[in-house]
């Protein structure tokens, strides 16, 4: 007979199957898909027209599906309403506004319920989804810091400003003395019309696309250039002109003076030889109140002013308005009036209000011990900060502790992206005022029913994937797939790896987290599966296994020593 006690221990000793994976996590995730819906439709909710609510959104009746498949899916050619009656693993939740106490139209959604093992029918045709690992809050990349918000993510990059600082308007040939200073400027893109997605390409002003909207630039926008420096850099500012320098010197032991560099920025589009129309433009700052802020707004500032050397008005210049005007050049271009610009770029910023909601800001405190209140305050603390975190993630970049397996916001971007659209439109211009038959519409332009239907273009969602497996062990090919966040940025699936992907580099966190006997071919990473015992936290967290230290840290110091 066996050793019975023998037995037991080796089951003791042997690693436990994480169920949550061999389950699959979708189907856990996914669970309050209505209720994260539901939280993308109230992110807005302070900005809702007077008279406009959210009352609350149903699972709908099966009678009602049944009534709402046979019309609102049928085709317009169609003469008689028909359902199409492949079996597909949603359900239908209907969402209820109203407009001065009036029910407007009723409008759904179709919400995913995947099956175990994160198997998903969409109209009869099986896929699967994958977990996407992402960073819990901030995500390091080579060269941006990225963070996601229920409103939309968001991707910080930088861009260099150069500016000439402490030029002796006292000495005989002023221009021949000062210094270059070169400053990183954060910049993003949270308009959609923004950066890579603006393809007018009809300004005659500014190369668009190019010249970046820099965080500064929006806090300048919202509250004036003079009191961006007094509220967030604690700085008393003083915009004067070289002309005004040269006739008062200051005391450069006091004070610290700068002007344009005087190089024609490479997006400024204009024939004439810019030495002679450069920005006389100079900013004065008390030594003492000289802060590594500081030098980011005032390389921002002229980063700004060298595209417009033309605008001189000091007045201007310390306000809102000029630069509501150049942050809509730089976003729209200048096929609209002065007027309709600043008032799209009003609202633009109104918009941008809500980005911060209770969910970002317990995140954010949550995960990084940082009190935030609005997205303003998150554009300071990057523009502090973002040099630290590209530098201290850099070192960690490829590790797989601390990611946060997630599958929920991927699957329902589709459905998150209509519902933005749609309150963009509603928000969007103040000054109409809408009714019923406009609510109607706009509701009825974004809600799609079958949205969710659009997880079967797997060649730009890659965390979709058709099942092909011969037989019912769904752990090979289905819930040990993973895909790492830098995968989905691109609106293709990846079909290589990217070597120069520092996450793509060997670490040697994978030899826990990975799955080394299930490598994917076109991707031969352990990054890419998942070890079935995984030690995941009650967010999907992975943590590290303190029986596993020692192995990590041998594996550790021979990927080194390559």
């Amino acid at each position: 007979m066996p050793d019975i006690e023998l037995d037991l221990e080796m089951q003791e000793d042997m690693p436990k199957f994480n169920m949550d994976i061999v389950d699959g996590l979708a189907c856990k995730s996914l669970l309050n898909a209505k209720e994260l819906v539901d939280q993308r439709i109230r992110c807005a909710e302070k900005s809702y027209p007077e008279g406009f609510e959210f009352i609350g959104s149903y699972r709908c009746h099966p009678l009602e599906a049944v009534r709402v498949m046979a019309t609102v899916m049928s085709r317009g050619d169609r003469s008689v309403p028909t359902s199409d009656l492949a079996v597909s693993d949603v359900y239908l939740v209907k969402y209820q506004f109203a407009f001065n106490g009036k029910m407007l139209y009723p409008r759904y959604f179709y919400l995913p319920a995947p099956r175990r093992g994160n198997l998903f029918r969409i109209l009869g045709k099986e896929f699967s989804m994958s977990p996407v690992a992402t960073d819990p809050c901030f995500s390091i990349g080579p060269d941006s810091v990225f963070i996601r918000t229920n409103r939309a993510p968001i991707t910080f990059r930088y861009e260099i400003g150069t500016v000439t600082m402490d030029r002796d308007y006292g000495a005989e040939k002023p221009f021949e003395t000062g210094e270059q200073l070169s400053t990183d400027i954060a910049y993003t893109w949270v308009h959609n019309r923004g950066g890579i997605n603006n393809r007018t390409g009809k300004s005659d002003t500014i190369a668009l696309g190019r010249v970046v909207t820099t965080l500064p630039h929006y806090l300048f926008a919202k509250y004036g250039m003079k009191e961006t420096f007094k509220r967030f850099g604690r700085c008393d500012v003083t915009i004067t002109t070289v002309d005004e320098l040269k006739a008062n010197p200051p005391d450069l032991k006091k004070y610290c003076v700068f002007e344009s560099d005087g190089v024609k920025p490479s997006t400024l589009k204009t024939k004439v030889a810019y030495s002679t129309i450069r920005s006389p433009i100079a900013l004065v700052i008390p030594r003492a109140q000289f802060t590594p802020l500081v030098q980011t707004f005032v390389a921002s500032f002229f980063y700004i002013v060298d595209h417009f050397p033309e605008r001189t008005d000091i007045e201007e210049l310390g306000g809102t308005w000029l630069w509501l005007l150049w942050l809509g050049y730089v976003l729209a271009g200048d096929q609209l009036g002065p007027a309709k610009l600043v008032e799209n770029m009003e609202t633009h910023l109104s918009n941008l209000d809500d980005y911060i909601d209770m969910e970002a800001q317990r995140m954010l405190f949550e995960e990084e011990a940082l009190v935030i209140e609005d997205l303003y305050e998150l554009f300071v603390y990057v523009l502090q900060h973002m040099s630290e975190m590209l530098e201290n993630g850099s070192r960690d970049i490829g590790s797989m502790y601390g990611k946060r397996l997630v599958t929920a916001p991927y699957v329902l971007r589709d459905i998150f992206e209509q519902i933005f659209l749609c309150l963009f439109e509603i928000i969007n211009n103040r000054k109409r005022k809408h009714g019923v038959d406009d609510f109607n519409k706009i509701l009825g332009k974004y809600f799609m029913p079958t949205k969710i239907f659009d997880l079967r273009k797997t060649s730009i969602k890659p965390f979709m994937s058709s099942v092909s497996t011969p037989g019912d062990n769904l752990i090979p090919k289905i819930v040990s797939r993973l895909v790492m966040q830098s995968q989905t940025s691109g609106q293709r699936k990846p079909q290589n790896i990217n070597v120069n992907d520092p996450q793509s580099h060997l670490h040697s966190s994978s030899m826990e987290t990975g799955n080394h006997t299930l490598l994917p071919k076109n991707g031969p990473l352990a990054k890419n599966t998942a070890n079935m015992t995984m030690d995941l936290d009650a967010n999907f967290t992975i943590r590290k296994k303190e029986s596993m230290a020692a192995v990590v840290e041998h594996i550790d110091e021979a990927i080194r020593r390559h």
